[in-house]
């Protein structure tokens, strides 16, 4: 997470379009930390989640707003964002105390991202005499795509609370962090090359 961070920094003056990356990842290690934190001082740390979740649903919807042309993309990417937003208040109104993971938003998130991720990829701009893979946003789509394909099954089970799951889903959700960071910084850095 700070290696892709650092790597966000240097190109934060000259490359506006991974502002709202810089920001996720900002967000992501000032959570983790309270986070951990709380556990080490054995308080509730649940409701980190409930304020996290939608601010980072926000900023990697806003990304794929603003990396797209595509009329009907950026449509559909406000669409589902205020239902996001809508369902995030009602499961805080009336599902849940702060004290609960928030399972319900964090599945969907899940899912609208990954649809934002595939359909990213579908309608990703060719460039003449260009490989995909020289492409930033190919990366950073991929990278949302795997992370959130890889810990949105075992996200059922974290719900449950059983010592075991929780374990297995902390392996997983490790595998899925360190994807997540590695094919950011590959997206970071073939920004160097445009």
């Amino acid at each position: 997470m700070l290696i892709s961070f650092s790597i966000s920094l240097g190109f934060f003056k000259t490359k506006k379009e991974i502002r709202p990356l810089f920001f996720l990842l900002l967000l992501s290690i000032i959570t983790e930390l309270l986070v951990e934190w709380m556990k080490y001082r054995n308080k509730e740390y649940y409701f980190l989640y409930h304020i996290f979740t939608p601010l980072e649903f926000l900023l990697i919807a806003y990304y794929f707003l603003t990396s797209s042309s595509i009329s009907f993309f950026a449509f559909y990417i406000k669409i589902t964002g205020f239902f996001f937003i809508l369902v995030c208040l009602f499961t805080l109104l009336i599902k849940y105390r702060l004290n609960n993971f928030p399972d319900i938003t964090t599945y969907l998130e899940g899912f609208l991202i990954i649809t934002y991720s595939v359909l990213g990829l579908l309608i990703l701009p060719g460039q003449k005499n260009k490989s995909v893979f020289v492409v930033s946003s190919f990366w950073i789509y991929l990278s949302f795509l795997v992370y959130f394909s890889i810990i949105f099954i075992p996200l059922f089970f974290h719900a449950d609370g059983k010592a075991h799951i929780e374990s297995v889903f902390q392996v997983i959700s490790r595998i899925g962090n360190w994807s997540l960071y590695i094919l950011l910084s590959i997206g970071f850095l073939c920004l160097k090359k445009t």
